[in-house]
Parts: structure tokens; sequence; C-alpha cells
């Protein structure tokens, strides 16, 4: 959803009720902070704590008293209004499909799609399998929705995603490197396979270069998830491949990647699915009969 305007009304009248005890619980960690300073003024000021009001069975003599009531209130709708999402998203996404029915990349629809984005001024975020997670500001995304061929439900535009693995995301970046230390880092126990195909090993791994990674190419630049999972079915060459939950999104776009690779002769969605009918290559955790497998 785009940024909305709206009107807030901040009531402040005697809503804190035998009804509404223990809202603040419930509903106040956005103003935890603010809360945790108020009950430090409220004990310097020889009065119950709001923290200890909320928590205790509510007493109309104790809660509907003015110097417990109005604070309570007043706590409760600040946490309120520090829940609401503020509508500042950095751009948006967009998927569309590049492969024809049998799940292969269809190169001419991938330039066609690559052009439309660079007119638009979007950008690449991932390359996933067989689709392309267009980024970009809303005004962008906002003429690929109208000149993308429409194709089934495609273009689709994801809500309450972000312009993520994109420029739009330097300010991001630049706070979470202010933000995350690099002791926090440490080398891998077990390999791995970034945004761009590169093994990261235990025994091999620069902590530095890795912290620049994930704090900046993978925040500002697109994410290649087709070149992540080649990369590992090629380096380690696994019997099976386990994909985790929730649900079962990435299936098919891993799918696709190995009809890419022609992998284990896999050639087509009919070859694909054909093998995880009889002895499935790729265990999804999200689907309970698969995740049987590994657990």
């Amino acid at each position: 959803m785009g940024k909305k305007r709206i009107v807030v009304i901040c009531p402040g009248r005697g809503t804190y009720t035998r009804e509404t005890s223990g809202y603040l619980k419930a509903n106040g960690a956005p103003a935890q902070s603010h809360t945790a300073w108020m009950d430090e003024q409220r004990k310097a000021a020889g009065l119950q704590t709001l923290t200890e009001l909320d928590s205790q069975p509510f007493k109309t003599k104790i809660h509907m008293a003015g110097e417990h009531a109005s604070a309570l209130i007043y706590t409760c709708s600040l946490a309120d209004f520090l829940s609401i999402d503020p509508g500042g998203t950095i751009g948006g996404q967009i998927i569309y499909p590049i492969v024809d029915e049998k799940w292969r990349i269809d190169e001419s629809k991938k330039n066609m799609v690559t052009a439309e984005i660079e007119k638009a001024g979007s950008y690449v975020s991932i390359y996933l399998g067989g689709y392309l997670v267009i980024d970009g500001e809303q005004s962008s995304l906002d003429k690929l929705l109208k000149s993308l061929p429409a194709h089934g439900k495609y273009p689709l535009q994801l809500p309450y995603h972000a312009a993520f693995h994109t420029p739009l995301m330097e300010s991001v970046s630049k706070k979470a490197k202010a933000m995350i230390s690099e002791s926090m880092f440490q080398n891998p126990s077990v390999p791995l396979a970034d945004g761009r195909g590169h093994i990261w090993s235990p025994f091999s791994t620069d902590t530095a270069k890795l912290v620049d990674y994930t704090l900046n190419h993978q925040v500002t630049k697109t994410y290649d998830f087709t070149a992540s999972v080649s990369a590992a079915i090629k380096e380690f060459c696994p019997d099976k491949m386990v994909l985790l939950g929730p649900g079962n999104t990435l299936g098919g776009a891993v799918g696709q990647i190995l009809i890419e690779n022609n992998w284990l002769d896999i050639n087509s969605k009919k070859s694909f699915s054909k093998r995880q009918e009889s002895e499935p290559y790729l265990i999804s955790m999200g689907m309970e009969k698969q995740r049987k497998m590994v657990c």
C-alpha cells in the first residue's frame, strides 16, 4: 500500500476501564521506553507505576482516580500512536515472470522487461529463478505496471515491500554500519553462498569483508538468488536441497534454477514436477509431508 495521509484523533477521554484493563501490557511495546521513564517519575513522586497499575486487577477507586487514570490513558494512546505505520517505506517492489510455459528462461521476454525497467528508471532487485523482482520509486513502478504486458496476475506489486537491494537503500546501509559493530560478526560455521554466488568458507572468510558485503552490497545491490543457488549446487553437489519455511513460495523459483542448470537432467517444469512426486530432490519444510523427511 502506498503512503496515505491520515488524521490521528487523540481523545484524552476516560477510556481506561475494567474492559480495557491490561491494555498497556498487550499493546504498549512501541512506547516501552516512554513508559519506563514515566514509571520512574511516578516512583519518585510516591505513586504506583503505570506498569503495576495496568497489570493488577481493575479497581474503580484506584484506576479511575485522576492521578492514575489520566496517565494510563495518555500512555495507552501514545503506544497506539507509535504503533501506526508511518507510511515511510522507501519505494516498492514488483514481480514479473521471464520464463515460458516449461519454466525455461525466455531471453526475448527477459530483454524486453530489462529494457522497460531501464526506461522507467527502476532496478532489478532480485534474480529469482524465472522471475525478476523489480524495485524503484513508486512513480517508476506505476509506469511499469502500465507498460509491462499482462501475464496472468503479473505484473504484481508486492504489498508493504520496500525497494530492497537497490541504491535507494543507501541511507539504510549507512545507518546499519553506524549501529552494528564488526565484533558481532564471526566466521561462518558452515559454508555460505551469498547473493552474488560467492562462497564464504569457515576457514578462509575475511570477517571485515563479510561485514562490508552484509551491510553494504547485500543492502544496496541486486541480490542474485539464481546465482546463489546455482553456485551452491555446483560447489557442493548436494543429495537434496532443503527449503526452510514458513510456506513454500520459493519452491517454484528453485525448480526454475535447476532447470536453467539442467541439474540432474531436470530440464522442464514437467520433469521437475515428476521428480518431486517420485523422489523429491527439493524438500520444502513448509510442506508437512516433506518436512518429515528431514525432521
